[in-house]
């Protein structure tokens, strides 16, 4: 079947993705593309279970065929009966599964509604370098308020002048990727960092 060799391969493109390590950082993206996973492996066993009945199907018409032990015979055709009756239901699951997939692949998250993980790192510099990220830092906030998102710190390396070796942060709750273009990077004559620069 066409349809399923499709999504055999939409299966390998997210196994791809679930094991790209940089997906933890982003936990939605990480059960969605997991909800998808299951969703496709539930197509799959199910598609097994009607090839395995079909080959039982086959086997006991077989028999009957042969008609070399009229006590198998019987047993075949009640069992061909009941086999098919599974295969009837069975193709309906598959035929429900398969809508239901397509509905989960149709409601796949936009991209502009999705989570963005921005990580601003001080290079060289010393002390001049992490109160630039600070200063980064709070040009986002800032932002982030005035566009209605929550922010959510993940991980800082704070310091004593209130500057920031570190700091890795989320946006959501918004239409942030539409605002952002990720990842920019800034290079300056004593440090370096990595952020998204919000369009104008």
């Amino acid at each position: 079947m066409q349809e399923i060799e499709s999504l055999r391969k939409e299966y390998e493109e997210l196994l791809k993705q679930l094991s790209d390590p940089e997906l933890l950082s982003n936990w939605d993206r990480f059960q969605e593309l997991s909800k998808r996973k299951n969703s496709l492996e539930k197509i799959f066993d199910i598609e097994k279970e009607i090839s395995e009945n079909q080959n039982r199907i086959k086997e006991n018409q077989s028999i009957i065929t042969a008609k070399e032990d009229r006590d198998l015979v019987s047993l075949a055709e009640t069992e061909i009966a009941q086999l098919q009756e599974r295969d009837i239901k069975l193709r309906a699951d598959l035929e429900n599964s398969l809508e239901s997939g397509q509905e989960d692949s149709e409601k796949k998250t936009d991209i502009g509604n999705m989570a963005a993980i921005i990580e601003i790192r001080a290079g060289t510099g010393g002390q001049e370098a992490a109160l630039f990220v600070g200063d980064l830092y709070r040009m986002y906030s800032r932002y982030a308020q005035i566009q209605g998102w929550k922010q959510k710190t993940l991980d800082s390396n704070s310091t004593e002048l209130g500057g920031f070796k570190e700091i890795v942060f989320e946006l959501n709750n918004g239409n942030v990727f539409e605002k952002n273009n990720c990842s920019l990077k800034l290079l300056m004559s004593s440090f370096s960092n990595r952020f998204c620069i919000p369009n104008p």
